[in-house]
């Protein structure tokens, strides 16, 4: 039926007067059948409806904050994202302080005779 009928499109009912004529016709163009004719991206980036767009962080933040518990859910989710973060620093801190301190032991000398062999050296002085 899409390939015999005209493509499908807006009409003069009340539901559809909630779309702006720029949108209308954004989706319009959107439709034409044959696709030689439709816009590129870029000409439709141009077309009037996405210029005066707000950036979208903008439509999603107003959108979710009109569902508080989903806005909630968003605002938790960076609280544990950042505490993921904070976790992440602090385990490497933890990674290279231990790192260091095993240098420090592997350093060490537990040869019994080279230690009594170092103090009989200094009993000499």
């Amino acid at each position: 039926m899409t390939l015999q009928n005209a493509p499908p499109g807006f009409d003069d009912s009340d539901h559809d007067k909630k779309f702006s004529k720029s949108f209308k016709h954004m989706v319009a163009t959107c439709l034409v059948k044959d696709p030689r004719k439709r816009p590129t991206t870029e000409k439709l980036l141009k077309h009037p409806f996405f210029k005066h767009a707000k950036p979208p962080e903008v439509s999603v933040k107003k959108l979710l904050a009109k569902s508080p518990k989903v806005w909630n859910g968003v605002k938790t989710l960076d609280q544990f994202d950042e505490h993921i973060v904070q976790s992440k620093k602090l385990i490497a801190e933890e990674e290279a302080s231990s790192s260091q301190y095993q240098r420090g032991i592997s350093a060490w000398n537990f040869d019994i005779e080279d230690l009594k062999a170092l103090l009989s050296d200094d009993d000499d002085d």
